[in-house]
């Protein structure tokens, strides 16, 4: 996002090591550690020996938002493998050039130049082999018009690019669900479309 509303503490921040200290040594995640305990010592070395990483894409027309959300994501105890691409042309390549099975997460960001995040999730849901790609759309902003139209047009779910511990918890509940295939924060596209068709 380059525009409009953004949140001047997520926004400015430069590539410096104050950047990376501020998600790598910050505070740690309740969620985190509520997930290590949940089932004991078993699920925490389950977790950290997979050899099936969370394939994570990010698309945001600004490098340092792709910076910054990866360098949070790896602060997760779930194996990551993130990619950011800074338009949806790039992403529609990547999807083109591999499918749509080597990504189990989209977060998308809504205010880009052409073709904007409402853009993007719309094209992509308008072709059935793209209806089981969970899509989260991740923006500075928070209004409740944006997160209508954004699950109108078949976003699964719509976070806020995280500047506090509680929206930091928010993102790693959506890692988790999108990880242990339960989505029990997001709300599948099928559903969805079940509810508002």
């Amino acid at each position: 996002m380059r525009k409009g509303h953004e949140n001047t503490q997520w926004r400015h921040m430069s590539h410096s090591s104050a950047k990376y200290q501020r998600f790598n040594n910050g505070p740690s995640c309740k969620f985190e550690s509520l997930l290590l305990t949940k089932n004991g010592v078993e699920e925490r070395e389950s977790v950290q020996k997979s050899e099936n990483p969370l394939r994570v894409v990010m698309v945001d027309d600004d490098p340092d938002d792709i910076f910054i959300t990866k360098a949070l994501a790896k602060r997760s105890t779930l194996p990551i493998d993130f990619k950011g691409f800074e338009s949806g042309n790039a992403l529609f390549k990547y999807i083109e050039d591999n499918g749509t099975e080597v990504i189990d997460l989209i977060l998308l960001d809504i205010n880009m130049p052409k073709p904007c995040g409402y853009d993007i999730v719309s094209r992509l849901r308008k072709c059935s082999q793209h209806d089981e790609i969970t899509i989260v759309m991740f923006s500075t902003s928070n209004y409740l018009h944006e997160k209508k139209l954004a699950l109108s047009l078949g976003s699964n779910g719509f976070i806020t690019k995280p500047t506090t511990a509680e929206e930091e918890n928010a993102f790693f509940k959506v890692l988790a669900a999108c990880y242990y295939d339960h989505k029990s924060t997001l709300l599948p596209y099928k559903e969805l479309q079940r509810r508002t068709g």
